[in-house]
């Protein structure tokens, strides 16, 4: 079992859900932080070693802005149903990276 594994596929699932329910909570904020770092580090560590397909991290990136885009009254209404696609493909994203965490 890979307990970080499991954190990180808990927190895209939690992040999918509220990009799927197009709402923003304080904690979801915390989030934001992680899929950017977790997306950046993620990018960065594939180019270098030569694989530029890295969906995993593009996708944190991606909620990583829609979790920022949303709460804007304008931008955020524009943005809701690309939010749900993205929160889909999250929540997919998380139970992968759960099935992988407890193999």
């Amino acid at each position: 079992m890979k307990p970080a594994l499991l954190f990180l596929g808990l927190t895209d699932l939690i992040s999918g859900y509220f990009l799927i329910k197009g709402m923003i909570h304080p904690l979801i904020v915390t989030f934001l932080w992680i899929h950017s770092v977790k997306g950046f580090t993620s990018l960065i560590g594939s180019m270098a070693s030569g694989y530029y397909f890295d969906w995993m991290g593009v996708t944190d990136i991606l909620a990583a802005l829609m979790i920022m885009l949303i709460p804007l009254p304008i931008v955020g209404d524009f943005f809701k149903g690309f939010a749900y696609v993205v929160g889909i493909v999250m929540c997919i994203k998380g139970l992968y990276s759960m099935f992988w965490g407890f193999f």
